[in-house]
């Protein structure tokens, strides 16, 4: 199965931050998501998108 993984929001366009910081948090659950689907089997895209503001990081994330 090929499958779609993205990070969320990017150092530029940041999330929450309180007692953890989202994009930090967000990253590090990506990766040990795709790690375990790629063990199964999965093809796995990363369409995390680089550091951009938020009109560019929402714009990536539909196209």
């Amino acid at each position: 199965m090929k499958i779609a993984v993205r990070g969320g929001h990017n150092f530029q366009a940041i999330g929450a931050v309180g007692l953890i910081d989202e994009t930090t948090e967000d990253r590090k659950v990506k990766d040990s998501v795709i790690k375990y689907l790629n063990q199964l089997g999965h093809t796995v895209l990363d369409v995390t998108p680089g550091n951009m503001d938020t009109n560019s990081d929402l714009v990536y994330g539909v196209n």
